[in-house]
């Protein structure tokens, strides 16, 4: 277990982000009345980066990302709008406006394309249709059409191929199965087929092997399973079997070990707690223990440490706490 033990009352929206080999962990305080905090992992204690609870409100969905070394956290503010922050070697500091979306958003991710982040949410102002904005070094500006979606679009996550936004999302207006697009500089266009997914996919999480999009999602065509896929260039597959978990699961995240695809997530086969798959090229299997956290785990997410998967979560089994654990 790597815990920081440093939060002594419940708190909510883990996000881990690697800088070189140093894991970094960004959540949402209750110690401090649910402000954004940012810990960074020395080896051996977590450390505080900058003031602990930093933004001026509670937060919520944060998403941490970095331009070589330095940590960007994007988050829904206060006044449930979007407010980019990073660390300037000393204390956080906002990225162009606080509260930069229009109207409050349901959900966010942040990417970052060299100095420039992106950010893209769920648009409660655009019918919860979703937007794409960046910072041009100057304001936030919308990235093609606000709203582009054609209907609402829920756990929209994006990503930079080169210097390619790509952004996948819940579609509506496709039965809930997922969708994909990139901003080919002038508009979003569909990577693949609309709806590329069997049925509802929920808990989408995307992540980029190379110059190859994959996405994880809760997969409704498989009773609420686990299910991978990627776009081989001219169309979406299955990485592996579709429904490869036990049971039904939440939250899973997906990160990647050079080629090989991982992907963490709260375990209902074993009773709510954490559970770690790796495909090995031809099958996925046991990363360890299924199950392995001491309790319910909610919000699990993961990055790959060289070959060390390094798993966050809720932890039910210690007042709510943020618990981070490894293995070895």
């Amino acid at each position: 277990m790597v815990d920081g033990g440093v939060l002594s009352n419940s708190s909510y929206s883990p996000f881990l982000a690697l800088q070189g080999t140093t894991p970094y962990l960004a959540f949402s305080n209750a110690v401090v009345g649910g402000n954004a905090t940012v810990l960074r992992f020395d080896g051996l204690n977590w450390a505080t980066v900058g003031a602990p609870g930093f933004s001026t409100g509670g937060t919520g969905y944060n998403c941490l990302a970095f331009d070589g070394t330095t940590p960007y956290i994007a988050m829904l503010d206060s006044a449930n709008k979007a407010s980019v922050m990073k660390f300037n070697g000393v204390s956080w500091e906002f990225v162009g406006t606080p509260s930069f979306s229009s109207g409050p958003l349901l959900s966010m991710s942040l990417a970052l394309d060299g100095s420039t982040p992106y950010v893209a949410f769920t648009d409660s102002s655009l019918y919860n249709k979703v937007t794409v904005m960046r910072f041009n070094g100057y304001n936030w500006v919308t990235v093609g059409a606000a709203g582009l979606s054609y209907d609402a679009a829920f756990d929209p996550t994006i990503a930079i191929i080169g210097t390619t936004p790509y952004l996948a999302f819940r579609d509506a207006a496709n039965g809930n199965r997922a969708t994909m697009m990139k901003f080919n500089g002038t508009a979003w266009v569909n990577v693949g087929t609309m709806g590329f997914t069997a049925d509802v996919a929920a808990y989408l999480s995307m992540a980029v092997n190379v110059a190859t999009p994959y996405v994880a999602f809760q997969d409704g065509a498989q009773n609420g399973k686990v299910s991978v896929m990627r776009f081989n260039g001219s169309s979406w597959e299955n990485v592996g079997a579709p429904g490869f978990s036990g049971s039904i699961v939440f939250t899973p995240f997906l990160a990647f070990d050079g080629s090989t695809p991982y992907v963490a997530y709260q375990d209902f086969d074993h009773d709510g707690k954490a559970t770690v798959m790796r495909f090995n090229g031809v099958a996925w299997e046991l990363v360890g223990n299924a199950g392995f956290s001491a309790a319910w785990a909610e919000n699990t997410r993961i990055i790959m440490v060289g070959s060390t998967p390094y798993v966050a979560y809720v932890d039910d089994g210690n007042q709510s706490r943020i618990t981070v654990m490894k293995y070895e």
